[in-house]
């Protein structure tokens, strides 16, 4: 009986075993589902973000020596100061208890001189407690936000 009438060569492979390629599959798909796992991770991984109140900044001080943290007031209007010819910014914020001088160098908001907006600045505080920001955040102002009657609804 000769090679040719059973179908068999002699110089051919076996086909390919296909658990081989569901190994490789699998593999793959792990390889991606863990990239994007990281991924996910890193986006998120700084998203939470604390703040804390003028209050708190102010009590424990000593606990933010060089920290880089955010802190949450209003402005006091009156304690704004804009050195001429500069960007440099002085001004107070507050949480009704307490005032946290600030400075920061830059252009400010549109929105930071609202008197119902919230101001959130990031930076460090100084040993005299003063605080540098680098960053100044206006939240908008509650006016966008539905108002409260009293009787259960919102106007």
């Amino acid at each position: 009986m000769s090679d040719e009438s059973t179908g068999l060569r002699e110089n051919s492979s076996p086909p390919p075993s296909n658990s081989r390629s569901w190994v490789k599959f699998g593999l793959v798909g792990s390889v991606i589902i863990l990239a994007l796992v990281y991924f996910v991770y890193s986006a998120f991984d700084g998203a939470p973000v604390y703040y804390y109140s003028v209050s708190e900044v102010l009590s424990e001080s000593n606990e933010f020596d060089s920290s880089i943290i955010r802190v949450n007031g209003r402005l006091i209007p009156e304690s704004f100061v804009r050195d001429d010819g500069t960007t440099l910014a002085r001004f107070s914020i507050t949480d009704g208890l307490n005032t946290l001088n600030t400075s920061y160098v830059g252009a400010v908001p549109d929105l930071f001189f609202s008197d119902r907006s919230e101001i959130i600045v990031e930076g460090s505080l100084h040993f005299d407690n003063t605080f540098v920001a680098d960053t100044v955040i206006v939240k908008c102002p509650t006016k966008y936000e539905a108002v409260y009657n009293g009787d259960g609804n919102s106007s």
